[in-house]
């Protein structure tokens, strides 16, 4: 069996469907279990489908961010779930996450995973595998991911618990001080905040 690898979810996202069916799409893994043939065929030509809209819908929001112009095709951000809000703040910087880490050497494979359909939008997770990381040499990973510079306001969703300590000390400094012109957080604060957000974010699959 082989060990699982770290992977993260970057934000979980949402389109208007084109037309893809509704309902739950289940674990990737194991969708098929306890189907019909006609249902197994349903289903596969729904998520190929559904596939299909959000590689279209990702590679037009590009597009639309440029122009900053809400389209058909605009991608909405919801909430990860967990501690984690989301760790990017829209497709073109999950992008420039995903070669930051490249361009230090480190394989990446993108992850869509497709969660259900709804009231005519499509809902979706947007994520990272790097399949030569694991728990046991995650150090070099996060010291490199840690390096890149993101938008930390909207990490958190302030709701859901555990929120490390260091965290919390320099988001309580950051409060104390947000009337103060002169504040900012220190660079090593911000790579230490970075750090411990991607140690929480990190899954392994």
């Amino acid at each position: 069996m082989s060990e699982d690898v770290a992977t993260l979810d970057l934000y979980f996202g949402r389109f208007s469907n084109r037309g893809v069916g509704e309902g739950d799409f289940g674990d990737p893994n194991t969708w098929k279990k306890g189907l019909s043939e006609a249902s197994v065929k349903y289903e596969g030509k729904r998520r190929l489908k559904a596939m299909s809209r959000v590689w279209e819908g990702l590679e037009w929001s590009l597009y639309n961010e440029q122009l900053a112009q809400p389209q058909d095709h605009s991608l909405d951000l919801s909430i990860l779930g967990g501690p984690i809000k989301r760790l990017v703040t829209g497709e073109k910087s999950a992008r420039e996450f995903i070669a930051h880490a490249r361009d230090n050497s480190f394989k990446t494979s993108d992850i869509i995973v497709l969660d259900h359909c709804m009231h005519g939008s499509l809902y979706f997770k947007r994520g990272i595998k790097f399949p030569e990381v694991t728990s046991d040499n995650v150090g070099e990973l996060l010291n490199v991911l840690s390096e890149f510079e993101v938008e930390i306001a909207d990490w958190y969703s302030g709701f859901t618990l555990p929120v490390p300590p260091k965290v919390l000390e320099i988001q309580r400094n950051a409060t104390l001080n947000r009337d103060n012109p002169n504040f900012e957080i220190s660079d090593e604060d911000l790579r230490s905040l970075r750090k411990e957000t991607l140690k929480l974010a990190l899954e392994y699959r």
